[in-house]
């Protein structure tokens, strides 16, 4: 909130505006969902809004310019995929020799530190904890990708935001610091717009949750020209605006529930310490949604049924059981059928936990 308290102020904002853009963004679903959760999303969206804000302010002076070198190396160490906010910071910046070279003194020791870290952990410098996720980018995700942001940013911060659509219009929007904003947001929507995950539900738009403050900000552009351009219906249209989309959001909460996540999450917990409670250690644990928290917090043998070829499965069942090791499986209800399938044999099943199910392969 403060970083885009700032960038509002910056853009000439009155005080009353910048608020009402601060607490847009916080009433959002997404920002709530994320906020809520200990994931990279909220660090990327504030490191993201410190690069280019840094990156606008860069012609005050070489120090803003180094400060954005450091904060670009910290927006890449929260996510690696924030190295596309390069192309917006040299267009703030400039090809000007000497700013350039305090971005990249200011980049160094957090790239230096990175570089180091991936090779000691991974083995390699490019390579990062996110493995190899080439897989999930392609061209055939395009569309649905898109098409699921178009569908949802109006929903996930009213169809008000619209409005920003306006903004090319308006002299102001081609001043350097607004194509900044705009080419980050073009630039990391149609970048996902490629990733097979954003077109599966509202949540996977946390990836591109770093461009709603700059949308945010461009549709509130627009609405002060236009309630300027009805001053007689000023006060009235101020009430309306602001009324709008907080009471859209909270509309919607109830509708999508984000504050539920808390209690959504505790299955990982759970049917980890149930399974450390009741299963014998040795057992191989079938699963994908909780097998994240299953490596983390316990001890099995994990078998990942999304990723393991069907005809690897016979070979692996006769291992297992020349090992004397029992087989279960821990299920969300989205998978059971699948995995179970997948796997083949009798399955009994044991209890739920949580949103998961436990099962016991039998033969």
């Amino acid at each position: 909130g403060g970083v885009l308290s700032l960038l509002a102020r910056h853009c000439d904002f009155p005080k009353g505006w910048t608020a009402f853009a601060v607490v847009w963004l916080w009433l959002s679903q997404l920002m709530i969902f994320c906020a809520l959760q200990p994931m990279s999303d909220t660090p990327a969206l504030f490191w993201s809004l410190v690069v280019l804000y840094t990156a606008i302010r860069s012609r005050s002076g070489s120090a803003w310019c180094f400060g954005c070198g450091m904060a670009l190396s910290m927006a890449v160490l929260v996510r690696p995929t924030d190295a596309l906010l390069i192309f917006p910071v040299f267009i703030g910046i400039g090809f000007r020799p000497v700013a350039l070279l305090w971005l990249i003194l200011g980049g160094v020791p957090g790239g230096a530190f990175l570089g180091l870290y991936d090779h000691q952990v991974y083995g390699a410098i490019l390579t990062t904890g996110y493995g190899d996720v080439a897989s999930a980018f392609a061209l055939r995700f395009f569309a649905r990708g898109l098409g699921n942001i178009c569908r949802w940013i109006p929903d996930l911060l009213s169809p008000l935001i619209c409005l920003g659509l306006a903004l090319p219009f308006l002299k102001a929007s081609w001043s350097r610091d607004a194509v900044v904003v705009t080419v980050w947001t073009g630039l990391l929507c149609a970048f996902y717009s490629f990733y097979f995950y954003t077109g599966e539900f509202w949540w996977y738009l946390r990836f591109i949750l770093p461009v709603f403050p700059f949308l945010i900000l461009g549709a509130i552009a627009v609405l002060r020209k236009l309630v300027h351009a009805r001053s007689r219906w000023r006060k009235a249209s101020l009430l309306a605006i602001v009324a709008f989309p907080l009471f859209w959001e909270v509309r919607l909460g109830d509708r999508l529930h984000p504050v539920w996540i808390a209690a959504d999450e505790q299955t990982y917990a759970l049917s980890s310490d149930w399974a450390k409670e009741n299963l014998p250690a040795s057992s191989a644990i079938v699963c994908f949604q909780v097998s994240g928290a299953f490596f983390y917090y316990t001890d099995f043998l994990l078998v990942r049924w999304d990723q393991i070829e069907k005809d690897f499965i016979p070979p692996l069942l006769k291992v297992l059981h020349d090992q004397h090791r029992p087989v279960y499986a821990v299920l969300y209800e989205f998978e059971t059928k699948d995995a179970l399938a997948k796997f083949g044999g009798e399955w009994k099943k044991i209890t739920a936990v949580g949103k998961s199910t436990i099962w016991q392969r039998e033969n």
